[in-house]
């Protein structure tokens, strides 16, 4: 034996016969147990502790980082995944409803459960530990959770509900009249229309469809409008006008230049202003314009000036044919109110509404989501979202409210050539409470909502929280269910 072979044996003699060496030392001697991987941000279907999974087996992904940055060339050999039914159950290692055991692989995305059947609106709490390339493991994941949506159609007790019409036919022609003068007059005839609008209730948007049976011209407050060969033009022309309304009195004037060998000149439309308070007003050709045969289109006359106007002739013209004025259908606001009677231990909100939609809760917009649901073929799919809103409710009386609009659900050009539309908006909700004692309630789309159009503006936006809190108004109809 060596001088060297002398020493080590000395050693070695020495550590396995110290009494006084403590445990505490063992760690700086003694390899690590532990792999410098960990397993981090825990997904499932590709998202972080989702609500409302619709899928009977869902995909389950890991990202798997190192201890420090200085690490390099870790990889995983191994995972292992416990699934359980409650909080409780996961911080005891207990998989309940499912215990994947070591798994030799080195996937860490789209690993499928398979544990116990998952049924509807259940909660699931998910951990895992992976192993290195050499067998070393991590410590458990902080936990992840998901729930289960509403898997089964009988799960849904809401009914589908919505406002139908507003862009198949032109509403705003409904009831006008072709208009001519009540004096023999073979030359330029200029109609008018006096419209007030109250300040406390100004106009958000103001659309105009006039047609004459010759050339027109159309000018508002005198600000010329357009112009068009009246006879020549087969359709109704939609004009936004919005920019020369005014609060207080609005002239409205039409000047009508016959040029051609018709026997009556005459004029039909109409115009349709959309208020803040998301009232729709309609002024139609009719009785109650004027006309004259001089004057000059871009000086309205003061109201209290009469002399040259006589009243108008209502004459029997054919209709001509037209496409709708609203070349977008105004949003629809959907609102109801509830009572809670105790105190709330969670409430989810099960809510599709088609096109587009965004839901309130007592004037708070729930979620974060832009033109939801995603779009889909709705004629084979309708997807729903799901949230837990029990921030957003209290014990008494609740306000809930929905934003619906028409997306690529409805189309309002679906006059035209292989433009597909599948019906007009429609919301289904379903909002399922528990309470503190157990026991449960639940509120549903149905005919005890109440909804108005919308003009979708910054100044109807602002109206929303109040219109979707408690005790808020709005201008509303009684609405009955339809089904998409």
């Amino acid at each position: 034996m060596n001088r060297r072979e002398a020493i080590q044996l000395m050693i070695l003699a020495g550590i396995a016969s110290d009494s006084t060496l403590s445990s505490e030392a063992l760690p700086s001697i003694l390899p690590s147990a532990l792999t410098n991987l960990r397993a981090t941000r825990l997904r499932c279907e590709y998202r972080i502790d989702p609500f409302g999974i619709d899928v009977a087996r869902p995909r389950l992904s890991w990202i798997l980082e190192a201890a420090t940055a200085t690490q390099r060339n870790l990889k995983q050999s191994a995972y292992h995944i416990l699934v359980a039914s409650s909080r409780d159950h996961l911080e005891k290692d207990d998989g309940d409803l499912w215990d994947s055991g070591k798994v030799a692989s080195a996937s860490s995305i789209q690993i499928e459960y398979n544990g116990k059947s998952l049924p509807s609106r259940m909660d699931a709490w998910w951990k895992v530990k992976v192993w290195d390339q050499v067998g070393k493991s991590t410590a458990w994941s902080e936990p992840a959770t998901w729930s289960m949506g509403l898997l089964d159609p009988e799960d849904w007790q809401a009914k589908w509900i919505g406002l139908d019409g507003g862009a198949e036919k032109a509403e705003e022609m409904t009831g006008a009249h072709w208009i001519s003068s009540s004096v023999a007059n073979n030359g330029t005839l200029i109609f008018e229309d006096v419209v007030e609008v109250a300040p406390d209730n100004p106009a958000s948007n103001v659309l105009m469809m006039i047609v004459g049976t010759d050339s027109i011209h159309v000018a508002i407050n005198g600000k010329k409008i357009s112009s068009a060969a009246g006879h020549s033009m087969p359709q109704f022309v939609p004009a936004d006008i919005t920019w020369a309304f005014r609060v207080g009195t609005n002239h409205v004037r039409v000047t009508l230049e016959p040029g051609s060998s018709l026997s009556t000149f005459a004029i039909i439309g109409g115009l349709t202003l959309g208020l803040a308070d998301g009232t729709i007003v309609h002024h139609r050709t009719g009785q109650d314009w004027k006309v004259s045969s001089s004057g000059s289109i871009g000086s309205p006359q003061p109201d209290s000036n009469t002399a040259g106007w006589s009243p108008v002739r209502v004459v029997d013209l054919p209709m001509p044919t037209f496409d709708p004025i609203r070349t977008r259908l105004p949003a629809r606001m959907l609102r109801n109110e509830f009572e809670l009677k105790a105190p709330i231990r969670r409430a989810i909100a099960y809510v599709s509404g088609v096109g587009v939609h965004e839901l309130y809760l007592n004037g708070q917009r729930v979620g974060d989501a832009v033109l939801a649901p995603n779009l889909s073929n709705y004629d084979a799919r309708l997807y729903y979202q799901t949230h837990d809103v029990s921030k957003h409710l209290q014990a008494g009386i609740n306000a809930i409210g929905v934003h619906l609009g028409n997306g690529r659900y409805f189309s309002p050009r679906h006059y035209i050539p292989g433009t597909r539309t599948f019906g007009y908006p429609k919301l289904l909700l379903q909002l399922e409470v528990e309470f503190q004692d157990g026991t449960r309630q639940t509120i549903l789309s149905d005919e005890t909502w109440k909804i108005t159009a919308s003009t979708m503006n910054t100044m109807a936006k602002n109206m929303m929280p109040a219109w979707s809190s408690r005790g808020g108004t709005a201008p509303i109809f009684q609405i009955l269910p339809g089904n998409p």
